[in-house]
């Protein structure tokens, strides 16, 4: 038993219902806020996170593929790029699920960064038959690179208060797949990307 598990509950409640302003960072998490407490709506005031303007840059069709050419990645190919640590909230089962019905239409790869269950969700992989369209690169220092690179970004989070690898790849130039229960994807819209509901299978 976390102690922490008793103590940030409490800590959160009073500290919430003591302040003057409270700040989310997403409609999601100031839905939440107002159903668990007993707060005026006017005392919220969401603000979205912001990224580095300097490190995520925006690469236009010649970059991407100057960047692919680099990775030694076929052009023709779609790149799918998933990045998160802790796989399992984060929907990785889901962006393998994805791949495969990609997979029989089109040659795509799907490229796994940062750190989770990896001999789990390869044997996920191998099961549905996309082990060889599947490369897990471990953490990486540089994510700006591979926002340039891929095709689409794939976040099928089954919850996030307002996930940072989206804006950053957004702010890069490539499109995202999220879900409903990211607060990032109140930045999302039919021209830079696509929300699904978190119930729903892609």
């Amino acid at each position: 038993v976390n102690p922490s598990h008793f103590s940030t509950p409490f800590l959160e409640k009073r500290s919430i219902q003591n302040s003057k302003w409270i700040v989310p960072n997403s409609e999601l998490i100031k839905g939440e806020v107002l159903s668990e407490y007993k707060v005026q709506s006017r005392s919220l005031k969401v603000i979205h996170n912001g990224y580095s303007s300097k490190r995520f840059q925006f690469a236009d069709e010649h970059q991407r593929l100057q960047l692919k050419k680099l990775q030694k990645i076929n052009k023709s190919e779609l790149t799918l790029f998933f990045c998160a640590n802790g796989w399992k909230r984060k929907g990785l089962t889901h962006a393998i699920q994805f791949l495969s019905q990609l997979a029989s239409a089109r040659n795509c790869h799907l490229w796994v960064a940062g750190r989770g269950d990896r001999k789990s969700h390869q044997r996920i992989a191998q099961k549905l038959g996309v082990s060889n369209c599947i490369t897990f690169l471990g953490s990486i220092s540089d994510t700006s690179s591979w926002y340039k690179t891929a095709d689409l970004f794939v976040l099928p989070t089954r919850y996030d208060p307002f996930s940072n690898s989206c804006l950053e790849a957004l702010a890069c130039g490539c499109p995202v797949l999220t879900t409903s229960s990211n607060g990032a994807s109140e930045c999302i819209n039919p021209s830079n990307g696509l929300v699904i509901d978190n119930q729903d299978s892609i």
